[in-house]
């Protein structure tokens, strides 16, 4: 059985469709990516496989060119606020009271992020503005040692 992967893009009224690999004749699996664009070039939905996500971007003010809106194929929406170079310092989930605030430095790294139960995750940063340290610590390593299987006499095996 053969797997394709179509790509249509929808940009500003043109339509571009790309295959891989080409499609063929015979048993085929027909995988879609659908991607439409408005005229500015910002993504407005995509469809994988018929189940489509919508964007919606602000188009004026402080945060205009960035994300305002997620909402997938179940009309659940995720809002996004309050941007500082780039990053939404405020992203509000569909679930009411559920969703995170970030603390972004002017370099455009984020500090630290607050989760929907008013816990704090901070991250540093070297002088490349690389993640210099992990903000978990990952949990002590443990070994468990498991009884040896049974042994089991062969089938054709005969009692004496």
């Amino acid at each position: 059985m053969q797997r394709v992967e179509d790509e249509t893009i929808r940009d500003a009224g043109t339509v571009y469709t790309f295959s891989d690999p080409p499609n063929t004749s015979g048993n085929v699996i027909n995988h879609v990516t659908d991607r439409e664009f408005d005229s500015n070039g910002d993504l407005r939905s995509v469809s994988v496989a018929g189940v489509e996500t919508d964007y919606d971007w602000y188009t004026s003010g402080s945060n205009r060119g960035e994300i305002n809106t997620i909402t997938d194929a179940v009309s659940n929406t995720w809002t996004f606020q309050n941007y500082k170079r780039g990053t939404p310092r405020t992203e509000q989930s569909p679930i009411a009271g559920i969703g995170i605030t970030r603390t972004v430095n002017d370099s455009g790294t984020i500090a630290s992020v607050t989760d929907a139960e008013a816990k704090t995750t901070g991250y540093s940063y070297d002088d490349n503005n690389e993640l210099s340290a992990s903000p978990r610590q990952r949990p002590p390593t443990t070994t468990r040692r498991l009884p040896a299987p049974a042994r089991r006499a062969h089938p054709s095996a005969t009692a004496c």
